[in-house]
């Protein structure tokens, strides 16, 4: 489970963790093509996201946010706000 730290986390995990709030689970071929960083940054990110429990890789064999809950809160923060609160 995720626990409420302050996240530290690099642009390209920022915009990694909004692509999977924008697309419904991803897999690493959408991740390599969609998101415009190198595939060994891409790599980089989902180690890091992955060790700190914000992402996992699911049954369908692609990457979604590991907290639901979490996950609904930063959609209902973008509807209210306009933007994900990263």
């Amino acid at each position: 489970m995720l626990c409420f730290k302050k996240l530290m986390l690099s642009e390209g995990e920022k915009d990694f963790i909004i692509y999977l709030l924008e697309h419904e689970g991803s897999n690493r071929a959408d991740l390599d093509n969609e998101l415009g960083y190198a595939k060994s940054s891409i790599t980089r990110f989902m180690d890091s996201l992955s060790n700190q429990g914000i992402i996992e890789f699911n049954r369908e064999r692609k990457f979604v946010l590991a907290d639901k809950m979490l996950e609904g809160w930063f959609k209902i923060k973008y509807e209210t706000n306009g933007f994900y609160p990263l």
